[in-house]
């Protein structure tokens, strides 16, 4: 269907009167596209919607932490 496999984000309210008080979306529907890696802060809400198409979807889920370290002299 529309919506296989696709990722769901959701950050901030959602409410069914947002469009009417022009509050913009905060929510986000994206679609795979082979060969794109899709990274996002940790905290952000996400779902996947089930995937029924032909083939497979291979999924990787890490954790990554950055640290910015000065070089000693």
């Amino acid at each position: 269907g529309h919506s296989d496999g696709c990722l769901a984000f959701s950050y901030g309210r959602n409410s069914l009167i947002d469009s009417d008080r022009l509050f913009p979306p905060q929510s986000a529907v994206v679609k795979p596209e082979i060969g794109v890696q899709y990274m996002f802060p940790s905290g952000l809400q996400h779902m996947v919607y089930p995937f029924f198409g032909e083939g497979e979807r291979r999924t990787v889920a890490a954790n990554l932490n950055c640290w910015d370290i000065q070089e000693q002299q």
